[in-house]
């Protein structure tokens, strides 16, 4: 009997992988199977614990880049005034509300990186301490601050909770509800996302940021970019935002930030009208727009808010057509004009950050995005003092009640039984048509791949199913 040559049989087998994977990833049943068992693995040490595991919810849109075909949906959000050629096709790839915070982020419980005198907590300690949870009257996702406890010198400072997403995301559309954000002294919420590289390479955005008051009066929130050396914004006022530029350097720290125009996008007066919808779009990739932060108060007519904002949890449309903004010309500078057609029912942005070409100024600013920009992790955190608050509190009100942030924190712990967060629902839309801009990357940690377990479950099921065929 001819030996079949042993490059033949490897040639053989990697060519049966090869068509078996194919057909496996373009399976919806078996992507599936992968989250169901993602879930499951995600959740073993509640099981070896003995502790009650979430129900698995299946992830609404695509979780995983894998080949579809897209046969359109009846639920979408077209722009009207967008050109063949030019357009953003938007695809809601994500949606997280209620329980699902627990499983589409994570608890960072490690320290401040901006030395606040904060102790983030894991998990476990949160739950138990009752930082996080569902408030069962509202259905929103709470996480608070402790708000009982006197903090001695020797520990880190006060109990709280960072959030970190699971998954990272590129170019594309993240959108909140948030009804309530923490409030009080010495307190510093954010909402933003950050580079899974070495900051500040990959850049950093942040889209709610601010130091709370006494009186309310620190009510106007700042969006800010940090990057590396060599990307700025326009300085002054700007046409194509409703808000103004407060630093027009971007790199490192404080990097380059434009205030919002409306006093109720921050603290406590946000929390008086109810809260309020923010939305970032990312478009760096060459020939985007940059990055725009908007905002609308809860106060907002209804019908002024896009579809992909504020449609509750399970009623978003599937996909958001945009078109790139249409800069003008404007007097002899080469300001820029936001065309209005072109800010249909979204209006003009309350910060807006402009990507330019290569070699190219706009009003003195320069960046080309892509250079700057890279897979993100979504953050929410709330710290205390530190950098920024810290700094201030001799300039404030605040200092009247304490010598410093850091004392006034340990020492006053019912100060803080308003700083929490109420999150209704984020969502995240993003499009897979670019150099990996837009793709949700399936992660873990601080936006890193899972590759252990990854490989584990492909392996296995990959196994599983070719031993069936073979059999």
């Amino acid at each position: 009997m001819a030996r079949i040559p042993p490059f033949l049989v490897r040639l053989a087998s990697a060519l049966a992988a090869e068509h078996i994977t194919k057909r496996l990833v373009a399976s919806p049943a078996f992507n599936r199977m992968v989250a169901r068992m993602l879930h499951e693995v995600d959740h073993l040490p509640h099981r070896i614990n003995g502790q009650p595991v979430p129900p698995y919810t299946p992830p609404h849109g695509q979780q995983f880049d894998l080949p579809h075909k897209d046969v359109g949906e009846p639920h979408d959000e077209p722009d009207p005034f967008a050109k063949a050629g030019t357009t953003r096709n938007w695809t809601l790839q994500q949606e997280t509300s209620q329980h699902q915070f627990f499983d589409d982020f994570w608890f960072w419980p490690y320290g401040d990186p901006t030395h606040g005198t904060v102790a983030y907590q894991s998990k476990s300690a949160a739950i138990r301490q009752n930082l996080t949870y569902v408030d069962q009257s509202t259905g929103r996702f709470v996480m608070r601050a402790d708000s009982t406890s006197f903090i001695p010198d020797t520990a880190a400072g006060r109990p709280s909770v960072r959030l970190q997403s699971q998954n990272t995301m590129s170019d594309g559309l993240l959108v909140a509800k948030i009804s309530s954000m923490p409030t009080g002294c010495g307190t510093w919420p954010a909402f933003w996302t950050v580079t899974t590289n070495n900051w500040p390479s990959g850049g950093e955005i942040d889209i709610i940021e601010g130091v709370s008051s006494i009186d309310g009066s620190s009510s106007y929130n700042l969006a800010s970019l940090h990057t590396t050396n060599g990307c700025t914004i326009p300085s002054g006022a700007s046409n194509s935002s409703t808000g103004s530029t407060y630093q027009d350097d971007c790199a490192y720290q404080p990097g380059c930030s434009q205030h919002f125009q409306r006093g109720n996008s921050f603290g406590v007066n946000y929390n008086q009208n109810g809260g309020g919808y923010f939305a970032m779009l990312r478009d760096t990739q060459p020939g985007g727009n940059g990055i725009s932060v908007y905002f609308w108060p809860a106060s907002t007519p209804i019908s002024q808010i896009p579809l992909a904002v504020r449609s509750a949890p399970g009623q978003a449309p599937h996909r958001v057509i945009t078109s790139p903004y249409d800069l003008a010309p404007g007097g002899n500078n080469n300001s820029l004009n936001l065309l209005p057609d072109k800010t249909y029912q979204w209006g003009l942005p309350a910060a807006f950050f402009p990507n330019t070409p290569a070699g190219q100024t706009v009003s003195g600013g320069s960046c080309q995005m892509d250079n700057f920009f890279e897979d993100h992790s979504i953050i929410i955190n709330l710290t205390f003092c530190g950098y920024w608050a810290g700094q201030v509190w001799s300039q404030s009100e605040c200092v009247a009640l304490a010598p410093t942030c850091d004392e006034y924190v340990r020492n006053n712990p019912h100060a803080f039984e308003n700083a929490s967060f109420e999150i209704d629902y984020i969502r995240i839309y993003s499009s897979k048509s670019s150099r990996g801009h837009g793709s949700i990357i399936l992660g873990n940690g601080p936006g890193l791949l899972r590759p252990a377990w990854s490989m584990l479950a492909w392996a296995v099921l990959v196994g599983l199913v070719a031993g069936r065929v073979w059999m």
